[in-house]
């Protein structure tokens, strides 16, 4: 018996200091370029339809990464799935410290995207697997940690470009994705001695039996809905605050990272109460209203307080982490939690891909943002409905029956 515990808390430090390091992975080396852009500028051309490319491929990558997990979750485990990712990432980064135009720089940072793609699918079923009795204190541990991975940069990545330059900016990353290898490596190797603690059997079926699951369309929505504001944000957020409410540049930069910032918390309190059911409605409910209240302060007196709305735009990603938190708890088995993983993330980053495109779409048929902004008010609606099945205590293996979910 000693031993066993003794193995049962080896794997879960391994466990933890795993996936410590792949969120520092996943949000680190994406939030690299764009604090350098001018600084790369000055060693080859990056222009603004490059950079809007740039900032749309994430989500397109992660689609893609999805259907790959889909194809390999039957034969490989999301152990050895992410030991793959993380070389990947690690090589990824390292040849961005030595592209030479931006074509390298878009295939490196493509190949990169597809590592983090593989990684988000990968996630929630080894926090199940791992941490059965812990989801919401281990799942706010790596969203926690990915908050704070996105802020770095920003931080750190120009004051390292101006002492070592650009390229070592860039690279520099690459460390925290080879030391993700290791504990993932050890733990697949005991997997695989230990003669497979889950099978990867039926994992695509499970995926394919999510399009019939109101649970799995419910998170997809609210997970989807979540993606879209994020990366709508990011990437025309300082515009429209700029053509909207007049704020200059440095502004309109403030304003993001402040985006950014509010996640740090959300991620701390979305998975501790994830799960309580009635907290789950409630969370929904918030981010539809806060989204909504965003928005129409945008569209109705931009200039009025600029913080305020950002602020409350902002509060609608309270859906992110609790849409990962509850990617394990609404599964009673890994194989489960890694079939709804595949199917919300998988559906959910390509319909946020094609929506982020259709905002710009929409602002330039319109030319105007009202039109677009009240799109993204449309799409939130749909979160009260989702956030009302996910208030139900059943998982995606239930059928019909709602049998108490626990995940703490």
């Amino acid at each position: 018996m000693p031993h066993r515990l003794v193995a049962l808390f080896d794997r879960r430090a391994l466990a933890i200091s795993g996936v410590v390091l792949l969120a520092v992975t996943m949000r680190s080396g994406v939030a690299a370029v764009s604090p350098l852009v001018e600084l790369i500028r000055e060693d080859f051309a990056l222009s603004n339809t490059f950079l809007a490319v740039l900032a749309a491929i994430p989500p397109a990558c992660f689609a893609l990464a999805g259907l790959f997990s889909t194809v390999m979750s039957n034969h490989v485990r999301p152990e050895r799935l992410v030991v793959g990712a993380m070389v990947l990432a690690t090589a990824s980064l390292v040849a961005r410290g030595f592209v030479t135009d931006s074509v390298g720089l878009l295939v490196a940072t493509i190949g990169l995207f597809v590592a983090v793609g593989i990684s988000n699918i990968a996630l929630p079923p080894l926090v199940k697997e791992y941490f059965p009795n812990r989801i919401a204190a281990a799942t706010a541990t790596y969203t926690t940690v990915m908050a704070c991975a996105t802020l770095a940069p920003p931080l750190v990545g120009g004051p390292l470009a101006a002492q070592l330059g650009w390229r070592f900016s860039l690279a520099i990353w690459a460390v925290f994705a080879a030391l993700a290898i290791v504990p993932w490596a050890v733990l697949a190797v005991q997997s695989r001695t230990r003669g497979g603690a889950r099978s990867t059997r039926g994992v695509t079926a499970a995926a394919l039996r999510m399009w019939r699951h109101p649970v799995a369309w419910a998170l997809l929505t609210i997970f989807t809905v979540a993606a879209i504001f994020a990366y709508t944000a990011f990437t025309w957020l300082p515009t429209v605050l700029a053509e909207t409410a007049g704020v200059d540049a440095d502004a309109a930069a403030g304003l993001l990272a402040l985006y950014a910032a509010i996640g740090l918390p959300l991620s701390l309190l979305a998975p501790a109460l994830a799960r309580r059911p009635a907290a789950v409605r409630l969370m929904c409910l918030l981010a539809a209203m806060t989204g909504g209240a965003g928005l129409a302060g945008i569209l109705l007196a931009p200039a009025f307080s600029p913080v305020l709305w950002v602020l409350l735009w902002a509060l609608a990603g309270v859906m992110f982490p609790l849409a990962l938190t509850l990617m394990s708890m609404r599964a009673r088995t890994a194989a489960g939690a890694e079939g709804l993983s595949i199917f919300v993330q998988g559906c959910g980053y390509a319909t946020a891909a094609a929506m982020t495109f259709g905002f710009g779409a929409l602002h330039e048929l319109s030319d105007g943002w009202v039109v677009p902004l009240l799109f993204l008010a449309v799409i939130l609606v749909a979160v009260i409905p989702a956030g009302i099945v996910l208030g139900r205590p059943t998982t995606v293996e239930d059928r019909g029956d709602r049998r108490p979910v626990r995940g703490d």
